[in-house]
């Protein structure tokens, strides 16, 4: 989508700070993996219940299945 755009931006000769702060460069997919990857994180030193990462997986699958 990005390189769709920026493309066409090049293409039509809009390269103005204007017209390229058009572009959407946010990715819902991206914020939601980086959520899910700080939740799963562990701090060093940090003893976390061997079975945390399956039940929160198992929690999020849940979840979104209802969606």
């Amino acid at each position: 989508r990005l390189v769709a755009a920026t493309t066409e931006a090049l293409e039509a000769d809009l390269l103005a700070k204007e017209d390229l702060a058009l572009i959407q460069a946010y990715n819902p997919g991206l914020s939601s993996a980086w959520m899910m990857q700080r939740a799963m994180s562990v701090r060093p030193g940090d003893k976390p219940a061997e079975n945390l990462i399956n039940r929160m997986l198992s929690g999020n699958f849940r979840a979104m299945e209802k969606l």
